[in-house]
């Protein structure tokens, strides 16, 4: 969910698009995904938000081109991979963690034709006859750039021969197998290189459905950019004792020790906890947040919503050490250890309390520039609830 929500702001911010300018989403994910946490962490409706389900990423792009095509709209697309097994399942090793989002529209490529077809239609759920069978109904000789999976043994072989040219298999050699994000990871990391009218052909597939989408560059793809070089300047190994206790379970029953929301609270104020959306007094101006009834200043209970800037300084700040933590927060202090708490001074105004992430909390300092990041909390009531932390700006 994290992942989706950080690449889909990233490709938002890439292209100058809002998400009012987004008039559909498509996310795909190995396991089913609430999409409508991820739209309204991006500030799309949900409504216009639909969820895909498995590694066929091309089902999720070519959904997003069909509107389009009809709604002459931007569109965007999220795919995701994650490793499903534990550590200690050999079939996990090797796989990547990641996310990769592409918004659909005006410049970059143009779609010219798509195949897909499902196991069922097939009647063999063996991928390299899926593929196989998908690249004859397309009916494409020969195209400049050709992308497909690395899953299927010998797929890539017969694909050169087939296309008499060496063929993109993704990026696997150096994120791991990054399943439903890889194709479009791929895409990103070769589209610097596309130029004007040459033809891409993008395969995908997963063992119950294979598509192929024919498209053709109108020059180099639009942030594209560096990816592999911005992959190694972030890259942090994780060792291994660390992994194993990333991966402990909370069940979410546990009492709560101080930060219960109830379902109905948590639902009403996701604009506030996903995106930072506070309330403007219509009297008299002040900035709330979070939103209130009553305005602090002159007692008007008149409000319009006014999306915060997610930057600022820290205020004030504590750590909380080992054991110190509500039961909430107990599997992030098993995995992670201390953490550091502080409160915000946004760059507009408003102070709010916020959990520090992704920085050592003995580097933490008063005045030290964060901005939001969307991230999972805590379990409670067996169901994962986000919010906002705070990371180094």
């Amino acid at each position: 969910m994290t992942l989706a929500v950080e690449a889909g702001e990233h490709a938002l911010q890439a292209c100058g698009a809002g998400p009012a300018a987004i008039g559909a989403l498509a996310v795909i994910a190995p396991r089913p995904l609430a999409v409508s946490t991820v739209a309204e962490a991006l500030g799309i409706a949900a409504a216009r938000a639909k969820a895909f389900t498995g590694t066929d990423s091309g089902a999720a792009l070519n959904s997003c081109l069909d509107h389009v095509k009809a709604e002459d709209t931007r569109t965007l697309c999220i795919a995701v991979g994650v490793p499903e097994g534990p550590p200690s399942d050999l079939a996990e090793h090797g796989l990547g963690a990641g996310a990769v989002a592409a918004v659909c529209g005006p410049k970059g490529l143009v779609r010219e034709q798509v195949a897909h077809l499902t196991a069922e239609t097939l009647g063999t759920d063996r991928g390299e006859e899926m593929v196989s069978e998908v690249l004859d109904r397309l009916a494409v000789k020969e195209a400049a750039h050709v992308f497909a999976p690395e899953a299927a043994p010998g797929s890539h072989r017969s694909l050169e021969k087939r296309f008499g040219k060496a063929v993109h298999g993704g990026l696997s050699w150096f994120t791991g197998d990054l399943g439903a994000a890889s194709a479009l990871a791929s895409l990103a990391a070769a589209g610097s290189r596309f130029a004007a009218t040459e033809s891409v052909l993008l395969i995908t597939r997963s063992s119950h459905s294979a598509t192929a989408v024919h498209l053709t560059a109108e020059g180099p793809l639009p942030g594209a950019g560096e990816v592999l070089a911005s992959m190694k300047s972030g890259r942090r190994y994780i060792p291994y004792d660390l992994h194993l206790r990333g991966r402990l379970l909370q069940s979410g029953a546990e009492p709560s020790q101080g930060a219960y929301v109830s379902p109905v609270a948590y639902l009403a104020e996701l604009p506030a906890r996903y995106r930072l959306v506070g309330e403007e007094c219509r009297a008299c101006g002040t900035l709330h947040f979070p939103p209130r009834e009553t305005c602090s200043k002159c007692g008007s209970r008149e409000f319009r919503e006014r999306p915060l800037k997610r930057t600022g300084e820290v205020f004030t700040y504590t750590v909380i050490g080992r054991g110190a933590a509500p039961s909430e927060f107990a599997e992030q202090q098993a995995v992670w250890g201390e953490y550091a708490t502080a409160v915000i001074s946004l760059d507009d105004g408003p102070r709010l309390t916020a959990m520090l992430t992704d920085v050592d909390p003995k580097r933490v300092s008063v005045g030290m520039r964060v901005e939001m990041a969307f991230r999972r909390l805590y379990t409670q009531e067996r169901l994962p609830r986000y919010g906002f932390k705070f990371r180094p700006e």
